[in-house]
């Protein structure tokens, strides 16, 4: 049996544990899909049987061209990613335009998967968990997110948090300190600058409340001295 270690070296320190998925079948080549009996090779993932189909596998993804072209393997087995992220990569491979995370899934289970999806060279699978890490994105796992969208250079993710930190800037204020301290090293202080320009946008809007409220003055104050010019002028006093 073959055995192949799948590296995962920048994500140690981001301690992603992953819960069982479920999936739904939705299109023709997922009758394929997780069985022995139509499969001509078997990955061993955590101790987990995942059988599948050469062909398919070579077709969508050079690493698997090059691991399983000239191989008669029967069995290979994949070291340093979880069993359900690689039965996801596998289940994308079978149905790649009607794949999606079930809902139910968490970042980290999204993470493993886009660094299989990485590994093998599916970018249309990146694609798709960027998208979804987008939607899973909350107060409670922001921190974790934003850390693996940096690491990987996931450019959509991280314009749509900043633009999602404008938006719910009064709730991450509302946070204990130590949250918006450590938010904002992990945002290369792009937090701090969003600060600042929301508090430089309430300066400017209660300056030109000051504005208008000057020169509202400046009307009523003219307007109150040509009345009484021109009652001086009706009465003939003279001041």
């Amino acid at each position: 049996m073959t055995r192949f270690q799948y590296s995962t070296d920048k994500m140690s320190s981001l301690n992603l544990n992953v819960k069982n998925n479920n999936y739904s079948n939705s299109c023709v080549e997922m009758k394929w899909f997780m069985s022995p009996e139509k499969s001509d090779v078997t990955f061993i993932v955590e101790g987990k049987r995942v059988p599948a189909v050469k062909d398919l596998l070579i077709h969508k993804s050079p690493v698997f061209e090059e691991i399983l072209d000239d191989s008669y393997d029967k069995e290979i087995e994949i070291d340093g990613i979880t069993y359900e992220a690689f039965k996801n990569t596998i289940r994308f491979i079978y149905c790649e335009h009607n794949y999606q995370l079930s809902d139910e899934s968490e970042p980290t289970l999204a993470m493993q998967v886009f660094l299989c999806a990485r590994n093998y060279k599916l970018q249309y699978l990146m694609d798709c968990v960027e998208q979804k890490l987008i939607h899973m994105t909350n107060m409670d796992n922001i921190e974790l997110t934003y850390k693996f969208a940096t690491i990987y250079g996931l450019d959509k993710f991280i314009k749509s948090f900043h633009s999602m930190m404008e938006n719910k800037l009064s709730v991450i204020l509302a946070k204990p300190d130590i949250f918006i301290k450590s938010l904002n090293t992990i945002t290369n202080n792009h937090l701090l600058d969003v600060i600042i320009k929301s508090k430089n946008k309430e300066i400017q809007e209660l300056n030109d409340k000051i504005t208008a409220i000057t020169a509202e003055f400046k009307k009523s104050k003219e307007l109150n001295d040509k009345l009484i010019a021109k009652n001086r002028a009706l009465l003939g006093n003279e001041y």
